[in-house]
């Protein structure tokens, strides 16, 4: 056999050798992408959840927080307290309850 018929021989049986390898590290590859874009998914539901979570907190104290200064003012003005203060601002129905109670006094 002529060295070159060698190395073409000996090139090809390598190439046959390294091909189920190669498929073997292109399916892992595209495995590991697939876990990475699962993961990925993950993160984004639950930052999208923190986030929804953080907003449902703030507007459910932005909503309470003056009802429960007009409810402590209320009971103070039934017991007889017509000092009692309470800051107002804003333009929603809140602000219209408050200002009605405040007149109350």
């Amino acid at each position: 056999m002529a060295p070159v018929e060698y190395i073409r021989v000996l090139t090809q049986a390598i190439n046959r050798y390294a091909e189920p390898g190669e498929q073997t590290s292109i399916r892992q590859q595209q495995m590991m992408k697939a876990q990475l874009d699962k993961m990925r998914h993950a993160q984004y539901l639950l930052l999208t959840g923190l986030l929804a979570v953080l907003m449902a907190v703030l507007i459910t104290r932005s909503v309470t927080r003056p009802f429960r200064e007009a409810v402590d003012v209320a009971r103070r003005v039934a017991a007889g307290d017509l000092t009692a203060q309470l800051t107002i601002s804003g333009s929603n129905e809140m602000v219209k309850l408050l200002n009605a109670l405040m007149r109350m006094q």
